[in-house]
């Protein structure tokens, strides 16, 4: 082993503490989602994208001929050759992120649609009484909701259920599409595929409505709660605040003298980039610190570097680079290829 290096231990207590927690979220992700699937989409036969409407809409025939319902099946099958695929066009890691809510997630479904729970807390009388569109909307509406709310928890663990978003994340790695992207139209796809199952126009619409209505409750849960944000103060005890977010946060700050346009006085800005929950005890704190304190807090988009995700390229991105634009990465060292070492 290299002088001045240490191996790094796995199985500290912090670390198994982190791990455990992530997959309580992702056990309890796949609960809600399941819970949503099972009570207002499957037996309704809303599709709204992902595996689950794939499972639906193969379900159909398939129960009308044999008389027995193949969704949950066909969910722990889809779910197993995606897996299987991801684990050889993605990695190992993204395998083992997905591992736990590819098989919990067909589980609770299997176990929920089994128990019949749509029909025993009275869903499918609802549905059958007076305007069954209106009510149907309503269904889609619930489900897309309490699955966005199932998704958001799984992603706040660091992992997902399997299933489509393999599919996605495929199609990021090979092509120029974004993930969020290549999974809108995934799921467009799916939907579309619906509507000529079931030639039903209504249907149709009240799937978009349960996709959108999921898109917006993990935009509203996941996506606002792990962005970053750039908050910048002006203050007269910004040496305080500066210390404490280096103590706290483990991030440093960025100084910056600006003059007032009106008081024509020189300030001293602190500019820093916090998560969402970061944030919300940061701007706590300088108000404690210094009532008089000007905040501002901007959404930021993407951050590169520093602490926050790598701005280096892996080896196949590189090698596009160079061809692409004729530009020489030979001297670099791309993120993931590890420096060859000395041998002892």
């Amino acid at each position: 082993m290299p002088k001045g290096k240490t191996k790094k231990k796995l199985f500290t207590k912090a670390n198994v503490l982190k791990e455990s927690k992530n997959v309580l979220f992702i056990l309890l992700g796949c609960v809600v989602l399941a819970l949503g699937s099972s009570l207002f989409l499957v037996p309704f036969e809303i599709v709204k994208g992902g595996i689950t409407s794939v499972a639906i809409m193969i379900n159909s025939p398939l129960e009308k001929a044999t008389g027995f319902a193949w969704t949950d099946i066909l969910v722990w099958g889809f779910n197993a050759i995606l897996w299987a695929i991801g684990f050889f066009t993605l990695g190992k890691e993204f395998a083992l992120r997905t591992l736990v809510g590819s098989i919990a997630y067909p589980l609770f479904l299997t176990l929920f649609l089994r128990l019949d729970l749509a029909n025993k807390l009275g869903l499918l009388s609802f549905y059958q009484e007076g305007d069954t569109l209106s009510r149907l909307s309503l269904l889609g509406l619930a489900g897309g909701v309490v699955s966005g709310f199932g998704a958001s928890l799984a992603f706040l663990g660091h992992g997902s259920t399997g299933g489509s978003d393999v599919i996605s994340y495929t199609l990021a790695k090979y092509t120029d599409l974004k993930q969020d992207v290549a999974g809108l139209l995934v799921d467009s796809c799916i939907i579309l595929v619906g509507l000529f199952v079931y030639q039903d126009w209504g249907k149709f619409l009240v799937g978009v409505l349960a996709a959108f209505a999921s898109s917006a409750a993990v935009k509203a849960i996941y996506v606002r709660t792990t962005k970053n944000y750039r908050v910048q103060v002006i203050s007269t005890e910004h040496e305080k605040i500066q210390t404490f977010v280096s103590k706290e946060f483990g991030k440093t700050c960025t100084l910056t003298q600006v003059v007032g346009g009106y008081s024509k006085q020189e300030k001293t800005m602190l500019s820093v980039l916090l998560t969402y929950r970061e944030s919300k005890v940061f701007r706590e704190v300088v108000g404690s610190f210094d009532p008089k304190a000007f905040i501002s807090v901007d959404e930021i988009s993407e951050v590169s570097g520093g602490n926050f995700n790598p701005v280096h390229v892996n080896k196949k991105e590189a090698k596009r680079i160079e061809k692409q634009y004729g530009i020489d990465l030979s001297h670099n060292a791309p993120s993931g290829e590890k420096e060859p070492q000395e041998r002892a």
